[in-house]
């Protein structure tokens, strides 16, 4: 059993789709449903509705500061229930505003919040680790922004372009198809295979389970 507290803005709308849509698919019951402004300061009263129901996880979908709200007031209210945030969220400025609360929190993230931990065997390793070294000893991107789960998308966009131009040139249209037709590039975020019909290009399995512990993500798969 499962209860859903998301975000009413168009990003939580769309979770809360995709999650009620898929819940019976995996076996998963949702027994609560509650929603916030992302602009709420407080999150108690729904919070204490979950409270009162049997559910076994609570499944928040929002980004910024509110993530970090639900769980303290999880914490406050005593309620001993594992927390899954979304993807949008891996972020050391969530661990930041949550404090202690964020401890055990779990989420889906791309690999680079854990990368140290994967095995050498995995093909974005050794990819990550160089950008990371670049990003915090080269650039010094650390000291103003401090990596998150977002940090190697544009890194990936922006070679994914430049193979594509080195192909091609600068035609839009065949720049455009070009793009398309790119095939396992192992970048930051995942290994990309884009086509006419998916231009995001990753799978689910660019995608890790991580959790929170002793202030740092650690893969739980």
């Amino acid at each position: 059993n499962i209860a859903l507290i998301t975000a009413s803005d168009g990003f939580g709308r769309d979770g809360k789709r995709w999650l009620t849509k898929l819940a019976g698919k995996y076996g998963l019951t949702i027994v609560a449903d509650e929603s916030f402004g992302v602009r709420d300061a407080d999150m108690t009263t729904q919070l204490t509705k979950i409270k009162n129901t049997d559910a076994q996880v609570i499944i928040c979908w929002t980004i910024g500061p509110a993530g970090s709200i639900v769980s303290k007031n999880i914490k406050q209210l005593a309620i001993k229930l594992p927390l899954v945030q979304c993807h949008g969220l891996p972020d050391p400025k969530y661990i930041e505003l949550a404090g202690r609360a964020s401890e055990g929190n779990v989420m889906p993230s791309t690999k680079l919040m854990a990368y140290s931990q994967l095995p050498d065997s995995d093909p974005q390793k050794a990819i990550i680790s160089e950008f990371v070294r670049l990003y915090n000893e080269t650039y010094n991107y650390d000291v103003q922004f401090p990596i998150n789960a977002h940090s190697g998308y544009a890194w990936d966009a922006i070679y994914i372009v430049a193979n594509a131009m080195k192909k091609v040139g600068t035609n839009p249209a065949q720049l455009r198809d070009a793009i398309e037709q790119t095939d396992g590039y192992v970048g930051i975020s995942g290994i990309y295979n884009i086509t006419p019909k998916d231009h995001n290009g990753l799978g689910t399995d660019s995608m890790v389970m991580v959790m929170i512990w002793n202030g740092n993500w650690n893969l739980v798969y």
